[in-house]
């Protein structure tokens, strides 16, 4: 499966399948489990009801462009989380107690 970039132009099933490629995973049926968010759980992040997401994923209704913005500085975003994370050597880690230097306050 090729991951979805949110683009102004994204069809129901570029949003459904963005939304399965989110991190994390969710209970199905029978005690299986599927990747990523839940319809409920991405329509709460967006600030829409869970039927709202579903009409946009079954292309009863239009994806906003507000929606497609707000994935794109998601993943931007998360994507600095991560990069920060593993490109934080262990030294800086200990030197600056995290993985944030822009947040060591000078010292006096």
């Amino acid at each position: 499966m090729a991951r979805v970039t949110p683009h102004k132009d994204m069809t129901p099933e570029d949003l459904k399948l963005w939304r399965q490629q989110q991190a994390g995973e969710y209970a199905w049926k029978r005690n299986q489990t599927r990747p990523g968010w839940t319809q409920a759980r991405a329509a709460h992040w967006y600030g829409v009801c869970e039927r709202q997401w579903a009409r946009y994923e079954a292309g009863d209704a239009g994806i906003p462009l507000a929606l497609v913005k707000r994935m794109i500085a998601y993943e931007t975003s998360f994507a600095q989380a991560v990069d920060r994370i593993f490109d934080t050597t262990p030294d800086q880690s200990e030197k600056y107690g995290g993985i944030f230097p822009e947040l060591e306050r000078e010292k006096a």
